[in-house]
């Protein structure tokens, strides 16, 4: 009975606990963190209603806030490991939305070059298929929105995303190839289609070979939310590109990599060459607002430059079957 009582009213406030957890106020947090525990690990609630806030929570800079979230994680990853599959966007968008209330001027992805999300990646690498989905459903927030209506906080929210990629610890050869061939995914369809609307006279010369062309400087192609949406497929080439340098792998050596094919050669460990962060400075828009019609022609131009680099090489369709 008593259990029935507490379960209701805490069901009645959840929302205003979970609003709680969330706050600058350390009393408040604390206080709520609190109840919050206590409800999860009595199971008062629905587990995908806190999950979305204790990724938030695992992301936060102080170190005893951060490690309770994470034991909570650790609680409901193996009680409810199947359900919390369905939660991963919202949960990543929670941390970044936390990140934005801490210091709204300074949002990365990383934190003396430890991925924000990386408590995260830790507790499903134990597993292969966990992993995997993992990387598979987190990489969807690299596909676009519909071009003509690309945000700035879209923007924002996939280069927080790309610097957690970025500085996953990962072990083995087939991880980081799994994301590589995701992006090349969205590259050859969204991609393509992105430069179609920005450049067709880019494009068509792509297609004939002729690599070195002019830029097009067609006013129609210059709205805001398409060039938004350039900074966006922008932020995939370079964390390709990254991941590419980082762990010594071509794209021949890619294309050769078969999901799901059972193979000792791919799973085995790989150390990166470096653990630097992933450089902005070849796309300066993924870290400032596009804001003037001058904006939209230097991203356009920025764009097509690291297309001509980064973009142009798609791996063969029949790998990703």
């Amino acid at each position: 009975m008593l259990n029935r009582v507490s379960s209701a009213v805490v069901q009645r406030y959840m929302a205003h606990i979970l609003e709680a957890a969330l706050s600058r106020n350390s009393a408040i947090q604390v206080a709520a963190v609190d109840v919050l525990t206590f409800t999860i690990k009595q199971g008062l609630a629905h587990p995908l209603q806190s999950f979305p806030v204790i990724v938030a929570l695992e992301t936060s800079p102080n170190p005893v806030l951060s490690g309770r979230a994470t034991a909570l994680h650790g609680l409901l990853h193996q009680k409810h490991s199947s359900l919390l599959n369905t939660r991963h966007i919202q949960s990543a968008r929670a941390s970044f939305d936390y990140q934005r209330t801490i210091d709204p001027a300074h949002v990365h992805g990383y934190r003396d070059g430890t991925a924000l999300l990386g408590r995260w990646y830790a507790l499903v690498r134990e597993k292969r298929q966990t992993r995997q989905e993992f990387l598979k459903l987190l990489a969807k927030v690299f596909h676009p929105a519909r071009a003509d209506e690309a945000t700035q906080d879209e923007v924002d929210f996939v280069r927080y995303m790309a610097e957690n990629f970025a500085s996953f610890e990962y072990k083995t050869q087939e991880e980081v190839i799994t994301v590589i061939k995701d992006l090349t995914a969205i590259l050859s369809v969204e991609g393509m289609r992105v430069l179609e609307i920005i450049s067709p006279s880019h494009l068509i010369s792509q297609l004939r070979g002729d690599i070195a062309m002019e830029v097009d400087h067609g006013a129609p192609q210059s709205r805001t939310p398409l060039m938004r949406a350039s900074v966006i497929i922008g932020i995939v080439m370079l964390l390709k590109a990254h991941l590419k340098a980082m762990y010594s792998l071509s794209e021949e050596k890619c294309s050769k990599f078969v999901m799901n094919k059972k193979s000792a050669r791919w799973r085995q460990a790989r150390d990166p060459k470096h653990r630097n962060a992933i450089s902005w400075d070849r796309l300066p828009f993924a870290t400032a607002p596009i804001l003037t019609s001058d904006d939209c022609e230097a991203q356009k131009e920025k764009f097509l430059a690291v297309w001509n680099e980064d973009g142009v090489t798609a791996e063969p369709q029949d790998e990703f079957q």
